[in-house]
């Protein structure tokens, strides 16, 4: 992703939404600080002022957490004497990954994943990601959608008894996946 003012790498985006049109800037570093010290000429942004921006962002996060202190969720997590729930791979606590951003290790997403989705929702809207994709992959995540919608009517459909339907949707769940990996292979070869 290029700057739209210079052609570097763009680290920001910045989104406008005015009505139902949408307008999406991208900036890398220097022009992102240009920009916003155009639009908000007192505040002083300098390199070590960045971290106003994740702070922010930081405290915003956390009173979403608090705010559902009481949702947790069952997974086996390592604990620290105040109660604050830790990755049980790596040890990283929800409070560390919420002031700096970065995750500790790939299980901090499984032992995290009800805060995160939480996060999500509340901060984006929804935790599925609804933009663009790359064409190639338009197909698996088509596919995937269907099946996550499949196995929603399956599960209802069992608690309801309804064994036959149930199972014609199985077996629609199963030539879906088919479909998937064959898919998945030639997308990603």
């Amino acid at each position: 992703m290029k700057c739209d003012k210079c052609n570097n790498d763009a680290n920001f985006e910045i989104h406008f939404i005015d009505n139902n049109n949408k307008k999406t800037i991208r900036l890398c570093k220097d022009c992102y600080f240009k920009y916003i010290s155009d639009i908000m000429p007192n505040m002083d942004l300098g390199e070590g002022d960045f971290k106003y921006f994740q702070e922010i962002l930081s405290d915003l996060i956390g009173s979403i957490i608090n705010t559902n202190a009481g949702k947790e969720s069952n997974t086996e997590e390592s604990t620290v004497a105040s109660g604050e729930r830790k990755c049980s791979n790596c040890g990283t606590s929800l409070s560390e990954i919420i002031s700096t951003g970065k995750f500790g290790c790939s299980q901090c997403y499984e032992d995290f994943k009800n805060e995160v989705k939480e996060i999500l929702n509340q901060t984006q809207g929804d935790n599925k990601h609804k933009g663009k994709v790359p064409e190639r992959y338009e197909g698996l995540i088509s596919i995937r959608d269907k099946i996550e919608e499949k196995e929603e009517i399956l599960k209802d459909l069992i608690v309801n008894e309804d064994y036959e339907n149930a199972a014609k949707i199985r077996d629609e769940i199963k030539e879906l996946k088919i479909d998937l990996n064959k898919i998945d292979g030639e997308v990603n070869g």
